[in-house]
Formats: structure tokens, C-alpha cells, sequence
């Protein structure tokens, strides 16, 4: 059971993250400082931070705190460490608790952590707005299939697949018409099935959604060197 003291500063903390409305970076800087630096549980407060749900701040370019020229250089510098990092936090699938000790440690309190508090502010802010897998959960019930037996599944499940494909190309004037189309399909299936049919259905939406960003991404592209 959380002691009276820690129940406290954690309402503290929801409430300066529910009404801040001055410079992001100046609130971050403030948050590292008063919960996370010299806590006895920081990684609390900082599962906290990560599973907030609305943005912290503003963005309206004027920090008291942090220099633009010292935010770019600690992004430029800790970004790509930072990823990398993350991505090795997540590999083990640890429990939420776990999983967010460990992230403290090895972004802030290792040895090619920032030291500045200017500098971390910057980091939680990126670890806030910038990481697509965080906050983290762990991931649950995986199943795992060797390749043989999932091809021979897809087989099987090709009349409802194409039938899929034909509701995701109808463009329904609702998203919950597809989706009540696409779950009807599968609605039946043995876990295993029903597994290999969403799976095949997610590639079929990711790799239709990687051509768009493509396809837009070389219009622009084209647009600019027309209009040089």
C-alpha cells in the first residue's frame, strides 16, 4: 500500500501535467527536478509522465530553462542512443514495473546518461513525444508458429482473406462498417486461424499504408522539383 507521502506527490505531479500551460521544455525541466531527480522512486513518477495522455505544455518556442541551440544538440547527440536503448529495454517483454526501473537506469543513471538537468529535461521529453513504442506494455499470450504450419493455415484461409481485401477496397462511409466486416470473418475461427487471418490482414493494411506514404511522399518530391 503507497504511503501517504507518495500518494500525495503523485496527485501533485497529475495535476501540474493536467494544467501546465506554459513552455514544454520549462515544465519537463521542472518535473525532472522536483519528482524524478533524488526520488526514492523515480521510476514511478516516470511511468506516470509516459502514460499521460494528453501533451504536456506547449510547444510555443520560448523556454526559460533551455536554449534552442542546447535542445538541438542534446537531440542530436542522445536520440539515436536513446532508441537503441529502448529497443533492447523492450526484447525481454519484463512487466510494466520492470520494465520502466530498468529504463530509469539505463537512460539516466548509466554511464553515458546526460548529467545536466537542462540536458534530461530535453530526454524526457523526447521519451514523451517521440517514441512510438512507449508508454510500454508488456505483450501477452504470444503465439508462436513455425512457417510450414502457417502457410498451410493462410491456404486455408484464402476465401475469407479475399473476401477481406474486397471489404477493405469498398471504402464503407463508416470505419466501423469495414471493421464489423473484417470481425464477421473471423469471428469463427479456431485461435490459431484467427490469429494467421489478422496477421495476414494487418500486413495487407501496414503494406497498403507504407505504398500511400510512398506514393505521397514522391508527389511532393515531384511537386517541389516542378515548382523550383
Amino acid at each position: 500500500m503507497k504511503n501517504s507521502f507518495i500518494a500525495d506527490k503523485e496527485k501533485r505531479l497529475l495535476q501540474i501535467m493536467q494544467d501546465a500551460r506554459g513552455n514544454s521544455l520549462d515544465v519537463y525541466f521542472v518535473i525532472y527536478q522536483e519528482y524524478l531527480l533524488c526520488s526514492e522512486n523515480p521510476e514511478t513518477f516516470l511511468r506516470m509522465i509516459l502514460e499521460f495522455p494528453d501533451k504536456i505544455g506547449e510547444d510555443d518556442g520560448i523556454s526559460e530553462k533551455i536554449s534552442p541551440e542546447e535542445e538541438y544538440t542534446t537531440i542530436q547527440q542522445y536520440q539515436t542512443w536513446l532508441t537503441d536503448s529502448i529497443v533492447l529495454l523492450i526484447e525481454p517483454n519484463d512487466s510494466a514495473d520492470l520494465f520502466y526501473k530498468h529504463l530509469w537506469q539505463s537512460v539516466f543513471c548509466s554511464p553515458t546518461s546526460p548529467k545536466e538537468i537542462t540536458q534530461c529535461a530535453v530526454i524526457l521529453k523526447l521519451l514523451n513525444e517521440k517514441i512510438p513504442v512507449l508508454p510500454y506494455y508488456q505483450a501477452t499470450q504470444l503465439l508462436s508458429m513455425e512457417n510450414d504450419e502457417f502457410v498451410k493455415r493462410k491456404e486455408h484461409l484464402q476465401p475469407r482473406i479475399r473476401e477481406a481485401v474486397h471489404m477493405l477496397n469498398r471504402h464503407f462511409k463508416q470505419r466501423t462498417q469495414e471493421a464489423s466486416q473484417l470481425y464477421r470473418l473471423g469471428e469463427d475461427l479456431s485461435s490459431e486461424d484467427a490469429v494467421v487471418y489478422w496477421s495476414t490482414i494487418i500486413s495487407i493494411v501496414q503494406a497498403s499504408a507504407l505504398r500511400a506514404g510512398y506514393e505521397l511522399s514522391h508527389k511532393e518530391a515531384t511537386s517541389s522539383k516542378e515548382n523550383a
